[in-house]
Formats: structure tokens, C-alpha cells, sequence
């Protein structure tokens, strides 16, 4: 039976919560399609005891996945510093927390697959979704690949949140605004898998020592983004953020 390399990371992705993944599947799946899990178990000659190892790796992974409701940008604008600071740790928290079991459970995994089996699971979660696709027999329409669904390999972040001219203005040295002097920070930062930023860290300012490195880290806390994306499920990343100042007339 053939199937398709990129059904077993849909499988995955969907039951740990990706939306893209849900919506691939709606797009990809047709009507009345067999369960995908059982297609792997078939195709990957997964035995009953590796299939209700997978089960069990499945049904934990889409009941652990943290639960936090979303915030609207006027929610987190209302939220002191000390505030946005402990939700973003909160959350960091919960994911890796999450992210640890759900490691411990695919070495569990793992271990009663055999090494050729884990050699497929590998592969299937690294090929490039436009070189994936089922081929059909020579009587069936050709069925659509994870690529005609639009889930790239990999999307950068992009802004959600950006702080406004007030929020800048708040933050903006005081010595620097005395003397009306403009200035500019670029700060490195790391964005989490629900585009929170946080670790941000001062490449350079200018001019120096008139406190607007301090300023733009400042006003971090004022910002969010879209997360990057692998395959349609949200990952960390790295950006670098330029930061201009001026005084307000």
C-alpha cells in the first residue's frame, strides 16, 4: 500500500494542535477518508504493539499541549511591565514543560519501533512538503500534496504588535529628550512559538551612552509577532529589531 510520507506528519502536527494542520487535512482529506493513523499503521508494518505505543504518543501529545487563552491587543497594551514579563515566562514555562514530555514520550516511541521504522519517522518529518505527494493509480486524479495547501517549509516571523509613537515616547531617556537628541537601538531577540519575545540583547545605539539601548529593551515588552512557522506549526526563532527614537514635537 503507498502512501504518502507527508500523511504521517500531518497526523502529528494535527493532533498536537496546528491549526494549518487542520485545515490541510480538511483540504487534502476526502470524503469518508480512512483513518490516517491506521494508513501508517499499514504502511509503516507497524505492529499492536508499536500502533498503541503511537496511539498513546498521540492522544498525550493533543491533551497536553497548553490551553491559554488568547490576549487581544488592547489586553496586553492594559498590562503593567511586571505583568507582560510574568506571562511571557508563564507560558515559556508551560511550553517547555510540554515540550520535555512530549520528548519523553517519543523516546518511548521509539524504542519498540525498529531501526528502519524510526528511519522512516525521521525522514517524514524533514522532507520538503513540495517534493511530498501520493501518487494516484493510472484510473485516479492525482491527489493533492501538503504544497498545494500552501504550508511552506518554513515562514520568518512577521509583526503582530509594534509599539506606537506613546509607547516609545514612554520609554525614551530622559537626558536623550532634554537635550532632544534622536537616536536608534538594535536589539537581537529570540521570538517563542507564540511570537512573545524575550532574551532580546543590544547589538549597538547611537549614539552611545545616551541610554537608548536601554530604551528599545524597554519597549520590547510593547511588542509581539506572527511565530515563524516549520511545516505550518508555529516554532522559535531569532530576529533583530531596529529601534528610532525622536522627541516629540
Amino acid at each position: 500500500m503507498r502512501i504518502a510520507r507527508w500523511e504521517l506528519w500531518l497526523c502529528l502536527a494535527l493532533l498536537s494542535g496546528s491549526t494549518m494542520a487542520r485545515a490541510a487535512e480538511e483540504v487534502v482529506a476526502p470524503p469518508q477518508a480512512p483513518d490516517p493513523v491506521e494508513r501508517i499503521v499499514q504502511s509503516y508494518g507497524l505492529d499492536a504493539k508499536q500502533e498503541a505505543a503511537y496511539r498513546v504518543y498521540l492522544a498525550a501529545v493533543a491533551n497536553r499541549r497548553p490551553k491559554q487563552p488568547a490576549l487581544t491587543e488592547d489586553q496586553i497594551r492594559a498590562m503593567s511591565l511586571p505583568d507582560r514579563t510574568e506571562l511571557i515566562a508563564n507560558r515559556m514555562a508551560e511550553y517547555a514543560e510540554a515540550n520535555r514530555a512530549n520528548a519523553a514520550d517519543l523516546r518511548r516511541l521509539y524504542g519498540v519501533l525498529t531501526a528502519s521504522q524510526r528511519q522512516s519517522f525521521d525522514s517524514a518529518s524533514l522532507s520538503p512538503p513540495g517534493k511530498l505527494g501520493l501518487e494516484a493509480g493510472p484510473n485516479e486524479p492525482p491527489v493533492r500534496s501538503i504544497a498545494d495547501v500552501s504550508l511552506p517549509a518554513h515562514t520568518n516571523p512577521d509583526w503582530l504588535i509594534k509599539p506606537g509613537p506613546n509607547d516609545l515616547q514612554r520609554v525614551y531617556p530622559y537626558r536623550a529628550w532634554k537635550l532632544d537628541i534622536t537616536g536608534q537601538a538594535t536589539m537581537q531577540c529570540d521570538v517563542d512559538d507564540e511570537g512573545f519575545l524575550f532574551d532580546c540583547t543590544i547589538i549597538s545605539e547611537s549614539p552611545k551612552e545616551m541610554g537608548f539601548g536601554n530604551a528599545a529593551l524597554e519597549v520590547s515588552a510593547y511588542m509581539r509577532m506572527k511565530p515563524a512557522t516549520s511545516y505550518g506549526v508555529p516554532v522559535s526563532s531569532s530576529i533583530v529589531v531596529p529601534v528610532s527614537f525622536a522627541p516629540s514635537k
